[in-house]
C-alpha cells in the first residue's frame, strides 16, 4: 500500500561515531515527506498569486490567515500526489 504522504522526500543515512562503544553506527534521518515538499513548493506560488490578485483587482485577499494559506498549499500537494 502506497503512503498517502508520498513517502520520504530526502532520507539520509549517516555514520555516527559512538566513542563509548568504540564503534560507528549507521543512523537514519527520514527527512520531510514528499507531501510536505510539494506543499512548501506550492505555498510560494499561492501567496504570490494571492498578493498579485489583491493588487490588480484591488479587492480583499483570498486567504487571510496563515492557516488558510497552509490549507491551500496542502490541497495542492494532495492534488500533485494524486496526479503521480
Amino acid at each position: 500500500m502506497e503512503d498517502k504522504d508520498g513517502g520520504q522526500a530526502f532520507p539520509r543515512n549517516y555514520a555516527y561515531q559512538n566513542p563509548e562503544a568504540g564503534q560507528s553506527e549507521l543512523k537514519s534521518i527520514p527527512g520531510m515527506t514528499l507531501r510536505d515538499y510539494f506543499a512548501a513548493a506550492a505555498l510560494t506560488g499561492i501567496m504570490l498569486a494571492d498578493e498579485k490578485a489583491r493588487q490588480e483587482i484591488g479587492g480583499d485577499r483570498r486567504y487571510s490567515t496563515a492557516n488558510e494559506f497552509a490549507h491551500a498549499a496542502y490541497q495542492q500537494a494532495d492534488a500533485m500526489l494524486q496526479a503521480r
